[in-house]
């Protein structure tokens, strides 16, 4: 199955036309396509300022265990990486080229586009995403005139503008989209939000760590969103891989508490 992403740690939503007048170094479409001989380490790397970092480290290493292979996991930040122009694609795309396998956290999503140089695995893992507020309820336990903080470009975002624009209960909620969780606590803490949806990794980041003991979790009904799944990104021509971590996704998908396991840490 073809599934477009997004990176974790950004929305996306770019024109990769535009790499070539925005990177100031040798275009990555230009660097040699080979990349090293890792023998037998599984080298991927983790996206350090992503929200599912701390569970990544975790899929990488117990991805290879099952294989019989060494784990290698790589450092891979992009926070300080501006999301005009290319955003972190010729990043990603150096990466695959010089330092590791595959990326993990690539959250996978039912609209964009993926580039033709890559593919993803099997998802090894899914979260939901949640509604923060003082009452810890659903949607339907906001006062009508809510405001709502919604990550921007996201399934869970289209949904609640088709909720809003459908006439009936919902249709006086007020959406505020950011696109950051940093944005989204700021304006809780200034008071300009009566409550913000979150995707669950989201809530043990910096922004939210910290929350006070008031804002509690509740669920999204009456919408009904699948849970949003994480993915490794591969370079496309790399089938044969692709197909072994698949596998042992799946296998590993079979343990409930994989890849969360504490003493996988």
């Amino acid at each position: 199955m073809r599934y477009p992403l997004v990176l974790s740690t950004l929305l996306l939503a770019v024109a990769p036309a535009l790499a070539a007048a925005q990177q100031p170094v040798v275009d990555p479409a230009f660097l040699p396509s080979s990349r090293p001989d890792f023998g037998n380490r599984l080298a991927l790397c983790v996206l350090t300022d992503g929200p599912t970092a701390r569970i990544d480290r975790i899929a990488a290493r117990d991805l290879a265990d099952v294989l019989l292979m060494e784990p290698h996991v790589v450092d891979l930040p992009t926070g300080g990486i501006p999301r005009e122009g290319a955003g972190v694609w010729p990043e990603i795309r150096i990466a695959l080229q010089s330092k590791c396998m595959g990326v993990m956290g690539a959250q996978l999503s039912e609209t964009g586009g993926i580039l033709d140089w890559l593919t993803v695995t099997q998802p090894y893992l899914a979260r939901p995403y949640v509604l923060l507020s003082d009452d810890g309820g659903d949607l339907a336990d906001l006062a009508p005139d809510a405001r709502i903080g919604v990550p921007l470009y996201t399934p869970v975002d289209r949904a609640l503008v088709t909720l809003i624009a459908a006439v009936g209960r919902f249709e006086d909620l007020v959406r505020i989209p950011y696109d950051r969780p940093a944005v989204a606590r700021a304006l809780l803490d200034a008071g300009d939000l009566d409550a913000v949806v979150l995707w669950e990794p989201h809530l043990d980041g910096a922004a939210f760590s910290d929350r006070p003991d008031t804002l509690m979790r509740g669920d999204l009904a009456p919408l009904n969103l699948p849970p949003r799944d994480v993915a490794i990104l591969l370079p496309r021509r790399d089938t044969n891989l692709r197909v072994i971590l698949d596998e042992a996704i799946l296998a590993l998908r079979a343990e409930d508490s994989w890849p969360e396991k504490e003493n996988s840490q």
